[in-house]
């Protein structure tokens, strides 16, 4: 499962990337097919520990909390130890951060984060073996 962000925030100087995201907390919201289709989720990272706070699904026009049976059933933030996924959060969303010019991959294994790597998408690109 690929978790692409589409909002990201945190307390001023809560985390350190550096670090490997195993300090601090932080709220990434991303979108999803995974639970439900046509969803976005939102996540806290908290201590290296990846919980699900919120579902919202689509409706007609308009998106609606949901609840899902054995992931998220009332308003608290559940962990899950059989989640494994990639987080793919662009440098841009970070605030602080000077790399801009591609994205995190954030690794998540048993519900904790695994490896955290910042790639440009040049690399991303040449590691596909494509040609220019």
């Amino acid at each position: 499962m690929v978790l692409e962000v589409i909002h990201y925030y945190t307390v001023p100087s809560n985390i350190d990337i550096d670090k490997g995201l195993k300090q601090g907390m932080f709220i990434i919201v991303t979108t999803s097919t995974f639970f439900l289709s046509n969803c976005v989720i939102a996540w806290q990272l908290n201590n290296g520990k990846l919980y699900i706070c919120e579902i919202y699904s689509k409706h007609d026009k308009t998106y609606e909390k949901s609840y899902v049976n054995q992931i998220l059933e009332d308003d608290n933030k559940v962990f899950h130890d059989w989640i494994n996924c990639e987080i793919l959060a662009p440098g841009y969303l970070i605030p602080g951060n000077t790399k801009v010019d591609g994205y995190f991959s954030i690794k998540i294994k048993n519900g904790c984060v695994e490896d955290v790597k910042f790639k440009t998408i040049l690399e991303e690109y040449n590691q596909q073996n494509m040609p220019l």
